[in-house]
Parts: structure tokens; C-alpha cells; sequence
């Protein structure tokens, strides 16, 4: 292989075209040769969104003619490129994040349109409307920011004051978001709510399907220059799909990983034990490299009869104190004895004796009062 094919840097020159991605990019394409002040393209985080911010900076860079080419344009796509060139020699800036400060914004946007920085805010955005009022230029600045969902809530409302900033009917400013789909509610802010009413065009950016699923996995073998090995099976693809819900980001993840696999176990073929071997190890568990090992249990050990009891001639003979002058005679049709039963006391075979017994005592001992007392009077 040429390059790592499930790398997680954005790469443009491996932009893979399914079906949400080919249409946010026309409709990119078509946003930017439009007056419209305000671009926002959403997805969720690994979808795609900043492979996509590159691939429209290096096309206005090709417009603009600098020499700097990240990927060619592709010349199957005439009606792109015809809509690119309309913008030709249309200024731009590109924010790959969001630390920038608003004052660092005006200066890069001033650098773009030839005026010198200040450490001024208010004196670096009056030049740059000052340079649009005298009619220098009649195309958009773009503000091209990735990431925008991070940027502080201040700096988003300072650049909604630009998109305020109009010119004979012209809007110098056209501001293209490139962001999570948190920033919705963030844009619910009392201070930004203009500027969520201003953006009318809005792309969402949607998960992969499952054939696309397979078709990007093999996309990016084949531009990474595998020669057809290692090859992943259906029920491995679709172990993917599941696993990552088709967000292009964890697709890598996981293949990365599965590719690992089969180069250490010198594996042709991506199966679905291996993807769920891996699975399993990304979500911290260990198990071995074609899935989890299970140690059968130990048998249990046999359980022995019980011993028969000893014959009825053995069991009479221990019992007699002496056997060697004893004669044991065996009567096989001999009723077997009777067990003598256990007999009770007398009290418990005969309660009319115990009421007696406790009436002698009670009158006993009402002789033996009566015998005091009159004891104790005669003297």
C-alpha cells in the first residue's frame, strides 16, 4: 500500500462520492455563485464535514490561480467546475479551527483584500467596509470556518454584524459554516438568534448505508493501492456497519484495526470473528485475534454406587456376642419380627393421674397454711 487507506487525517484527494456527499457538494457549488450572506453545513462529528471544507478551499484556490493544488478537480464534473469559474478571482479565507480570536479574523480577512493589519478592531473592520464602499471589489469575501460549533458565543455574534453590512444591495460577506449539529441550539442564544434567521441554506450530512458502507471500505483500499488483499466478507461488512452506524470516522477505526489483525495472523480475508474480536478490544475487553476463547469445564469426577448392605446372616452374626458358639437358623417364610414399641411414662399414658396429683398438691398446701395461721394465733 501506497498511504495508510483508513488514516483519520482529512484527506481531499480521497473525497469518496455516496450520495449525501455528492449532493452537499453541489450544493456548495451552487451556494457560493448565489448572494446569499450565510452557508451552514451540519453532520455529526466523523461524517465528513471538514474533508469537505478542504476539498471547496482548494477548488476557490484553484479559481484564484495560485499554483497550490491539493487535488484536481475532476473533469466528470463539468457543471462543478463551470460553477466554480463563475466565482473566479472571488476572495476568500479559510478558519481550519476555532481559535481564532475576532480580531485575528479581520486581519486574515484584510490580508485577503490587500489592507494592512491594525490592533484595532473597530479601526481593521472599518477599513475592510471602506474598501467595499469604494466599489474596489464586487465579488463575496467567503469566510470559509470548520468547526464553527466551538466558536464563542460573542465571536459568532460579532460576525453576524458583518452579514449586516450591506452595499447597494451587494453583501460583501458571505460566511459558509461547516459544523456539529449542537450548533442549532447554540444559534437558539437570545444574541444569535439574527443570525440563525439569516441562514437559510442549510445541508445536513447523512450517515453512510450499507452498500455505500462496503464501497467506501474498498474505495479506500483501491486509492491506497492494495493489491486485493486483505478482502473483507459480507458478514464482516455488515458487522461494520452495524457497529459504526456508517460515520465514516469509526469505519476507519475499526478497519484500521481489523488490517492489523490480519497482518499479524497473515489473514487474506477480513472476517466476522476478527471484526468482533476487534469490536470487543475497542471496547476494552481482551479476547484472542480471531474472537474470545472459552476453556471448556472439567469434567466432574464419577459418583460411586453406594455399597449394598451386608447379608442378613453377616448382620446376625455381628450382633451375637460370641458367633463361634451361636447356631443361626434362617427361616426364609418366617414373619419378620415385631419391633418392640417404646413405652411411655405413666403420666403420659394416663393424664386423669396427673390432674389427680396437682389437686393432692394444691390441697397439701392449703393444709399447710391453715396450719400456721392458727399456729401463730395460739401463741
Amino acid at each position: 500500500m501506497r498511504i495508510d487507506p483508513f488514516s483519520n487525517r482529512p484527506m481531499p484527494e480521497l473525497f469518496f462520492e455516496s450520495r449525501t456527499h455528492k449532493k452537499v457538494w453541489q450544493f456548495l457549488v451552487d451556494s457560493i455563485d448565489t448572494p446569499e450572506p450565510a452557508i451552514l453545513v451540519l453532520g455529526d462529528y466523523g461524517t465528513g464535514k471538514t474533508t469537505l471544507c478542504l476539498r471547496l478551499v482548494q477548488a476557490l484556490k484553484e479559481t484564484q490561480g495560485d499554483g497550490h493544488t491539493l487535488f484536481p478537480v475532476s473533469k466528470s464534473e463539468p457543471s462543478q467546475v463551470q460553477g466554480l469559474n463563475r466565482a473566479e478571482a472571488a476572495p476568500y479565507v479559510f478558519f481550519s479551527t476555532p481559535d481564532y480570536t475576532f480580531l485575528q479574523m479581520l486581519n486574515k480577512m484584510a490580508g485577503a483584500l490587500g489592507i494592512d493589519a491594525s490592533t484595532d478592531e473597530k479601526e481593521v473592520q472599518r477599513q475592510i467596509q471602506d474598501y467595499f464602499e469604494r466599489g474596489k471589489a464586487r465579488k463575496s469575501l467567503s469566510i470559509l470556518i470548520d468547526d464553527a460549533g466551538e466558536l464563542e458565543v460573542e465571536t459568532l455574534a460579532k460576525l453576524r454584524f458583518l452579514l449586516d453590512f450591506v452595499h447597494d444591495g451587494f453583501f460583501p460577506f458571505r460566511l459558509v459554516l461547516f459544523a456539529h449539529t449542537s450548533l442549532l441550539e447554540k444559534l437558539k442564544h437570545p444574541r444569535l438568534l439574527p443570525l440563525l434567521q439569516r441562514i437559510k441554506r442549510r445541508y445536513y450530512l447523512n450517515h453512510l448505508d450499507l452498500d455505500e458502507t462496503k464501497e467506501y471500505i474498498y474505495f479506500r483500499l483501491y486509492k491506497s493501492g492494495a493489491p486485493g488483499i486483505p478482502s473483507f466478507s459480507d458478514d464482516a461488512v455488515q458487522l461494520i456497519y452495524r457497529a459504526t452506524d456508517g460515520v465514516p470516522r469509526l469505519i476507519h477505526n475499526l478497519c484500521d484495526n481489523c488490517l492489523l489483525v490480519g497482518g499479524s495472523e497473515k489473514l487474506t480475508r477480513i472476517t466476522a470473528p476478527v471484526v468482533q474480536s476487534v469490536i470487543q478490544y475497542l471496547e476494552g475487553h481482551e479476547p484472542g485475534p480471531s474472537g474470545p476463547s472459552e476453556t471448556p469445564a472439567a469434567p466432574e469426577p464419577p459418583v460411586e454406587p453406594p455399597a449394598p448392605p451386608p447379608p442378613r446372616e453377616k448382620a446376625a452374626a455381628a450382633s451375637s456376642p460370641d458367633p463361634s458358639e451361636t447356631t443361626i437358623v434362617l427361616d426364609m417364610d418366617a414373619p419378620p419380627p415385631e419391633t418392640p414399641k417404646k413405652k411411655g411414662g405413666l403420666l403420659h399414658r394416663r393424664p386423669v393421674l396427673w390432674v389427680l396429683g396437682i389437686f393432692v398438691l394444691g390441697v397439701l398446701s392449703t393444709l399447710v397454711v391453715l396450719y400456721r395461721v392458727l399456729h401463730w394465733l395460739h401463741f
